[in-house]
């Protein structure tokens, strides 16, 4: 089976949802990707990044335990992080300084990771 993913891509995975959590978690383990996560809050996002040593990409729950996650967002956008927000709402819920990155409705597919996150196979 040809892979979605580049080898040796490393994805965190923030989001508070734990069944879709563990689903993407497993979509993307099929697809070889190292996950890192799942994690459910912004300081074991961070904690998880500095502790890591590699980060190609983050998918990003919009809101977490009520609390939109723009602080997270400049963090990565900071740290030239590659990252998409997951959500259950449509584009209209992220605010314009956003909209330059990807986002998805929820569930996040494992394609749609791949293109986004650009750790995709070359094919």
């Amino acid at each position: 089976m040809v892979s979605l993913f580049r080898s040796n891509c490393h994805v965190l995975v923030v989001e508070d949802e734990y069944v879709l959590a563990y689903q993407l978690k497993t979509a993307l383990e099929g697809e070889g990707v190292t996950v890192l996560g799942p994690v459910a809050s912004e300081a074991d996002a961070r904690a998880a990044i500095e502790r890591a040593e590699q980060v190609d990409g983050v998918v990003l729950d919009l809101n977490l335990g009520g609390r939109i996650t723009y602080g997270l967002a400049d963090y990565l956008l900071a740290k030239d992080i590659p990252f998409l927000f997951a959500t259950g709402y449509d584009e209209s819920a992220i605010a314009m300084r956003y909209r330059h990155v990807p986002y998805t409705q929820k569930p996040v597919s494992a394609a749609f990771v791949a293109s986004a996150l650009g750790c995709g196979s070359a094919k």
